[in-house]
């Protein structure tokens, strides 16, 4: 179940595990429940720290539409707008 790998990656984040493995958790999290805001947005804090940010913003940009006004994945997104050079 999706829970499972949110969860996975929740409690193993990338300085544990590994940013690799917990963008793995994540992307068959999405894969089972492609409906996840939150999978949608860990993935992208994953992908930010891997310092993806143009695939960083898109999942944000997913998450955001899936459950708009969620303040922190509005400050992720910023974070990776910034990345990437980019303000509004």
């Amino acid at each position: 179940d999706g829970r499972l790998w949110i969860g996975r990656g929740w409690v193993l984040p990338c300085d544990v595990m590994g940013c690799g493995e917990a963008l793995a958790h994540y992307t068959q999290c999405l894969e089972q429940n492609p409906e996840s805001p939150v999978a949608w947005a860990n993935r992208g804090a994953v992908l930010l720290a891997q310092n993806n940010a143009d695939q960083a913003l898109s999942d944000l940009n997913t998450a955001l539409e899936l459950q708009p006004s969620h303040p922190v994945w509005l400050v992720r997104r910023g974070d990776a707008l910034a990345a990437l050079g980019l303000h509004e």
